[in-house]
């Protein structure tokens, strides 16, 4: 791994769905804020039309902290909301982290240096633990690491062959994918 410079870390946009999620929100707001990366992280929380204090809650998150940024919408449903939250993101590195995911502390700043070091890898995911009601891990949630175990199962047709929270991703190669 090659030592990257804090002041030359790429500035990065944490992008979190959020539908009815108000009492996970918080959790998950706070383990991005904890991140041990040095370069520049933004937020921006997109609440899907949710019917419980969701939108509330990333509002008041908003306006405590000037690099979070808060939006709603009518519902569209999960993968419009990604997609809109890609569009929002004004960064070439965004992370994605659901509404009631906690990340660890290395997250953003162990993918974000495996992205610096292969300039041809678009995407970085991370193992998960299942957890339980009171935030107790149950166990791991089992993926492949390997990029060919990977795409095989894509290829397959089979769904979340790639973890889809805590991943980090080159927004120009995920536009350019369509």
């Amino acid at each position: 791994m090659t030592p990257h410079s804090a002041e030359k870390l790429p500035p990065v946009t944490v992008v979190i769905p959020v539908y009815n999620l108000a009492s996970y929100l918080p959790d998950t707001v706070e383990s991005v804020l904890s991140q041990t990366y040095q370069g520049p992280i933004s937020i921006i929380i997109l609440d899907d039309g949710s019917t419980d204090s969701s939108y509330a809650i990333a509002s008041n998150y908003a306006k405590k902290c000037d690099s979070i940024i808060a939006h709603t919408q009518p519902n569209q449903g999960r993968a419009k909301t990604r997609n809109r939250l890609l569009q929002l993101a004004n960064t070439e590195f965004v992370s994605w982290i659901d509404g009631d995911d906690i990340a660890s502390p290395e997250w953003i700043k162990q993918q974000i240096e495996h992205l610096l070091d292969r300039s041809t890898c678009v995407a970085v995911s991370a193992q998960g633990y299942a957890m339980t009601g009171n935030r107790n891990a149950i166990g791991p949630i089992d993926h492949p690491r390997e990029h060919k175990t990977i795409h095989d199962r894509h290829l397959r047709g089979q769904a979340n062959a790639f973890f889809q929270s805590c991943v980090t991703i080159r927004k120009s190669a995920v536009l350019d994918a369509g």
